[in-house]
C-alpha cells in the first residue's frame, strides 16, 4: 500500500470520528438544555450563559 493511499484511510477515519463527535455533541446539547429547563422550573432566578458555536457553512 503506498503512503498516499494509507493517508487517504486515515483522512477517511478521522472523518468518520468527527461525524460521530458531532452527533454526540447534539445529544450532549440537547441534555444540557434539558437541564436547564428543570432547573428553571425549580429556580426562576437562575440564569445560565450558554456557550453558542457560530453556524458551520459546509
Amino acid at each position: 500500500m503506498s503512503v498516499v493511499e494509507e493517508l487517504k484511510g486515515k483522512l477517511a477515519e478521522l472523518e468518520a470520528r468527527l461525524e460521530e463527535i458531532k452527533a454526540e455533541a447534539l445529544v450532549l446539547e440537547a441534555q444540557k438544555a434539558a437541564f436547564a429547563t428543570v432547573i428553571k422550573v425549580f429556580d426562576p432566578s437562575a440564569t445560565f450563559k450558554f456557550h453558542q458555536q457560530p453556524k458551520r457553512r459546509d
